[in-house]
């Protein structure tokens, strides 16, 4: 899926769906000239795409789909976009109705006739299968990205036993024997306490930077969905449609989610700088202006588009000449 407006992407789905369905020449707008058949697959197409995108949104909200798979938060929002789709579908057929009507043809047709609930159901199990098969291929493209991590790869610590020698290693003739390691005694050294004393300091603060990203993600739904493997500490996220690419200082990844819920969740750590994109402070270093526009330098050296819109939020906030780090190469 293309990261372009929501809109956009949403009046183009339409257009070319409807161009489709006009050529087929059948359902709805059958025996219609070419120009009424497309606004009636237009309308029907664009009312019930943004019912989906609308749905999906909805869940995405909601705490208890926080934890829910990205193939069952999209499957649900399709199936009550359907259902809210239903008398919209009704509705449009009632007003601009089809010049050539086959009569009653099968079961549903039956139900069709007795009006009200009996017949929104009876329109509903007739446009559902393609209505849901149209969605899942829509979103076939960025789910897999969601279910796909792609982080980045980080070695596995190997452990060691009481002389250095990795757990699961065939011991050779020449490791040293643990009972050689007891007489030899630990080092005694100045050089060695230190180096002890900071390694302790190091897993004491990667101990604390776990424990508090585990805490964050338990209270906001949206950190929730991130994989643990790239952590919660963000950088930059680009909002597309229904998804977010959500990156990392250890790797990236694709979820559900809205920039709106992003920012609810993230209050004062971070700023909206453009219409797609949200910045976390922590990790900004400048914001500079060149023939492009402005922008921020964040603390991979990527650049993030500062919109004309979001322009005075951001300078009050950071300042035309805000430097977090003076020393950052490339500036």
């Amino acid at each position: 899926m293309p990261r372009v407006k929501v809109w956009v992407w949403w009046l183009s789905v339409s257009f070319v769906f409807a161009a489709l369905l006009t050529r087929s020449d059948f359902g709805v707008a059958r025996g219609l000239p070419a120009i009424p058949s497309f606004g009636i697959w237009f309308g029907h197409v664009a009312l019930g795409l943004g019912a989906a995108i609308a749905a999906t949104r909805w869940l995405g909200g909601l705490r208890w789909m926080a934890s829910r798979s990205p193939v069952a938060q999209l499957l649900v929002g399709g199936l009550i976009g359907s259902i809210a789709f239903a008398p919209m579908s009704t509705g449009l057929e009632a007003v601009f109705p089809s010049p050539q009507d086959d009569g009653i043809d099968g079961w549903l047709d039956v139900l069709e006739q007795r009006g009200g609930l009996t017949a929104l159901i009876a329109e509903w199990l007739q446009f559902a299968p393609a209505y849901l098969a149209s969605w899942a291929i829509l979103n076939a493209p960025p789910l897999l990205a969601a279910m796909s991590l792609r982080p980045a790869i980080l070695a596995p610590v190997p452990q060691t036993d009481e002389v250095g020698i990795e757990v699961g290693r065939r011991r050779t003739p020449e490791d040293p024997s643990p009972s050689a390691a007891d007489a030899a005694g630990p080092p005694s050294s100045p050089d060695a306490d230190a180096n002890a004393v900071r390694e302790a300091d190091s897993e004491a603060e990667a101990k604390a930077e776990a424990e508090a990203e585990v805490s964050a993600a338990a209270s906001m739904p949206l950190l929730a969905r991130i994989p643990p493997a790239i952590g919660t500490n963000l950088v930059v996220v680009q909002s597309d449609l229904h998804y977010l690419h959500v990156r990392t200082p250890r790797g990236s990844a694709t979820l559900l989610g809205t920039i709106s819920e992003l920012e609810s969740e993230m209050g004062d750590r971070g700023l909206r700088v453009h219409r797609s994109f949200w910045v976390a402070l922590d990790h900004v270093r400048r914001v500079r202006r060149t023939a492009a526009g402005w922008h921020c330098v964040m603390s991979d050296q990527s650049k993030v588009p500062v919109s004309r819109r979001r322009l005075a939020a951001v300078k009050e906030r950071l300042g035309v000449d805000f430097v977090r780090e003076t020393s950052a190469a490339g500036e």
